[in-house]
Formats: structure tokens, C-alpha cells, sequence
């Protein structure tokens, strides 16, 4: 019964974990910086992505999700923007790269796994409902 409850929070933590890494990704897609290149350096937002590891359960039942955030490469790509004060002669900046289709996939993904998680939850508490209504 303990490996239903932790596969399903360990679903749960690695979704918000998720969702929090693809906020920061979209709150941050407008922040730039200085081109690696330029003499004044001002750094730009590194986005990160979440990898996920499947952690097996004893004797192959059950099993956990761990995550670890990890930066993603390459961290940053030109922009022209000609009127911000850290733009190179060009008028070029590095902003993140940051791909907006595959952040709203991530977060799509990411509610589901949280909602495979809470389903979980629901049906281990009927089961134990369940199990004092027959004991």
C-alpha cells in the first residue's frame, strides 16, 4: 500500500516541479543581456529543463520519479534589439532560448502528471475505504 501513496506524491512533486521550471523559463523569455562577445557584460536568464528518472519500487512493484533541474544548452541566442542598453553595435542582445511551443507542452505534461498523481490519491483512499468496510 506505501508504494501507492509514493508513486503517486512522487508523480505529484515532480509536476509542480515541472510547472515551476517552465514558469521561470516564461518569465524570464524577455530577459536579455549582453551578447558573450561585448565589452559591457550584463548576463541574460540561463534556462533550465526538468529531467525526469523512473526509480523502480522493491521487487519491480511500484516506484518513485525523481527529477533534477538541468540547464539547458545552448543558454542563450542573438536578438536584435537596437534600443536596449546592453545591444552591441548591431543592435544585438542574447536572450534565452527559450522555445514558448515546447514550455506549453511542458506545462501541459506536467498537469497531467499531477492529476495521474492526485487520481492515485482517490483510488488508494477507496481502496482502504473499501478494506474497513469488509473487515
Amino acid at each position: 500500500m506505501y508504494s501507492a501513496v509514493a508513486t503517486a506524491l512522487s508523480a505529484v512533486e515532480a509536476s509542480t516541479r515541472r510547472l515551476e521550471v517552465v514558469a521561470s523559463n516564461v518569465a524570464n523569455v524577455d530577459t536579455t543581456g549582453s551578447l558573450p562577445t561585448a565589452s559591457r557584460q550584463k548576463e541574460t536568464y540561463a534556462p533550465v529543463r526538468v529531467v525526469q528518472t523512473n526509480i523502480p519500487g522493491p521487487n519491480g512493484i511500484g516506484g518513485t520519479v525523481a527529477t533534477d533541474v538541468r540547464p539547458m544548452a545552448p543558454a542563450s541566442q542573438p536578438r536584435y534589439a537596437p534600443d536596449a542598453a546592453h545591444a552591441d553595435a548591431r543592435g544585438m542582445v542574447a536572450a534565452p532560448a527559450v522555445d514558448m511551443a515546447e514550455q506549453m507542452h511542458e506545462g501541459i505534461l506536467a498537469l497531467q502528471q499531477a492529476t495521474a498523481g492526485a487520481l492515485s490519491f482517490r483510488a488508494f483512499q477507496a481502496m482502504i475505504r473499501r478494506l474497513f468496510e469488509v473487515a
